[in-house]
């Protein structure tokens, strides 16, 4: 079987944090989940960055420290995973999916504007499948109309945009270490931001509504008597998390230029008459999460869906959208361009593992069904 997808680890490596943290008997939130959130804030020049059990569960923290409740409105577009809408319906919001752009995986801006109303109280944006979004214009209008806005990077770390990691200049970043993402603790998110007060709550509520951290009790000798000031949760991320994704995050440009030279090879490779690509502008750098291709309609997309499965090849019918599933169709309105991206698209393998020989029987098979 040749996988969709492979997490890029080195057993040594790796293990050799693991090692460390085991022989101090130390396993929940300590010193390497703080180094860890130090590495973040650093990479996309923030004050702050604070982990978290999922991107959910970060994603649901910000929301509801930044007061989105029922009666309110979130934007976000239609093609992304189904946490994004679930989050806001959790916190009693409501969600308007908004179109893609043509031959794009992203938000369309102009549909967002043309459904707009008064009460939209943020605007959440993805960078879908690691495609950098062009965030200067979403930025502009959220200060315009005196909103939030939220950027979802988890697919897209270590992609750039205009030649800095995508999402440096957003005002909250929640990611993902999801086994699916570039950097990967099996699960786990963080949020990353410049704000030390919503910093603050966040930790606070992820972890029961205390206070102070476990750690900092800890190297105050316990001198500092922890207090629980609110009713919180327990969404934190632990040590052992923290220290995969931080020898992953060392390796993160070698992976991303080991996948760059695997996505030249199917650009290079692949029927051009029959399979198509998406449009991306210099200014845009990926990290080659996922690969995406699509095609004239839906019944070509499935002939070739079908003969890599018969051949051992995983891949997905277009990514796993929110807009078609039950509790969201009252939401749908007019998505003609996600429907039918959703409809056409196909992600094929993409992993460092991947060698020549399996990229050639790929390319062969797709290629082989016209």
């Amino acid at each position: 079987m040749i996988n969709l997808h492979k997490p890029y680890f080195n057993i040594q490596t790796d293990l050799t944090n693991i090692k460390n943290i085991l022989n101090t008997k130390w396993i929940s939130s300590g010193k390497y989940n703080s180094t860890f959130e130090k590495t973040l804030a650093k990479f996309f020049s923030k004050r702050y960055a604070a982990t978290a059990s999922s991107w959910t569960t970060a994603a649901y923290l910000l929301l509801k420290i930044l007061d989105i409740k029922k009666g309110d409105l979130v934007m976000l577009p239609a093609f992304t995973f189904i946490a994004c809408a679930n989050v806001v319906r959790q916190v009693g919001a409501d969600v308007v999916f908004v179109d893609i752009g043509e031959n794009d995986v992203n938000m369309d801006f102009e549909d967002l504007k043309r459904k707009f109303s008064n009460r939209v109280k943020c605007i959440m944006i993805v960078d879908q499948i690691g495609v950098p979004i062009e965030v200067e214009k979403y930025i502009k209008f959220c200060r315009k109309k005196k909103i939030h806005l939220i950027h979802d990077i988890a697919c897209s770390l270590g992609s750039k945009y205009k030649g800095v990691p995508s999402g440096s200049s957003s005002e909250f970043l929640i990611t993902s270490f999801h086994a699916r993402k570039v950097i990967t603790s099996g699960e786990g998110g963080a949020l990353i931001c410049n704000s030390k007060k919503i910093i603050n709550k966040f930790n606070s509520l992820k972890s029961h509504g205390v206070d102070f951290s476990d750690y900092a009790r800890k190297n105050s000798r316990y001198k500092i008597k922890e207090k629980f000031k609110e009713i919180g949760f327990n969404f934190r991320y632990n040590d052992l998390q923290a220290a995969l994704c931080l020898t992953q995050f060392k390796r993160i440009n070698k992976a991303i230029n080991i996948k760059k030279k695997i996505a030249n090879f199917y650009i290079k490779n692949l029927n051009k008459k029959f399979v198509n690509f998406l449009n991306l502008s210099r200014s845009k750098k990926l990290n080659w999460q996922s690969f995406l291709i699509y095609f004239k309609d839906k019944y070509k997309r499935d002939l070739v869906y079908r003969n890599l499965i018969r051949n051992n090849i995983e891949c997905k019918c277009s990514i796993s959208s929110c807009y078609n599933q039950k509790p969201y169709f009252r939401n749908l309105k007019k998505l003609n361009r996600t429907k039918k991206m959703h409809d056409t698209s196909l992600l094929i393998p993409m992993h460092p593992y991947l060698k020549k020989k399996d990229l050639k029987k790929i390319v062969g098979i797709i290629n082989s069904v016209y």
